[in-house]
């Protein structure tokens, strides 16, 4: 009886360990997968604010803030199509030109994240781009994370 007890306590070890290995395992690939998914986002983005960046009319916009900018090209449909959640048109002062938030379940305006001005304000640095250098990361909204990329306007 003693036997069949130590046996047991080893077959479930062992068969404790190697199933805590597959987990460790499928956590890993679970996470390169998932780092994967938001690099493409991420560069997706960048891209997306990059030609954005380079665009005639957006350089205009930051000059004279006309509304036209606005009501054709920062529309509703604007971010259900891209599938954004939020656009902001900074000055070269940092000064906040544009600021709209979107849901894009509901598919109406929102306000801005508190958390979210609030990380901008914090990090000035992120404002201080060469003409040719943009940046992305992920910024928390309370527990919702959020993919972001700054790309300075071109002249």
């Amino acid at each position: 009886m003693i036997v069949a007890v130590f046996g047991g306590i080893y077959a479930h070890t062992g068969f404790m360990d190697s199933y805590l290995k597959l987990e460790r395992e499928d956590v890993l690939a679970d996470t390169r997968h998932l780092m994967s998914v938001v690099d493409y986002e991420l560069d997706d983005m960048e891209s997306l604010t990059n030609d954005w960046a380079a665009w005639d009319d957006s350089y205009q916009f930051v000059q004279d803030r006309n509304n036209e900018f606005i009501d054709s090209n920062l529309v509703d449909g604007t971010f259900e199509s891209l599938g954004l959640n939020l656009i902001i048109y900074y000055g070269k002062d940092g000064q906040i030109i544009f600021m709209e938030a979107y849901d894009l379940d509901e598919q109406e305006e929102i306000p801005v994240s508190e958390n979210i001005t609030a990380y901008f304000v914090e990090n000035p640095d992120l404002f201080t781009l060469d003409e040719d250098e943009a940046t992305t990361g992920v910024i928390a909204d309370g527990n919702t994370p959020m993919i972001f990329s700054l790309n300075p306007i071109l002249t």
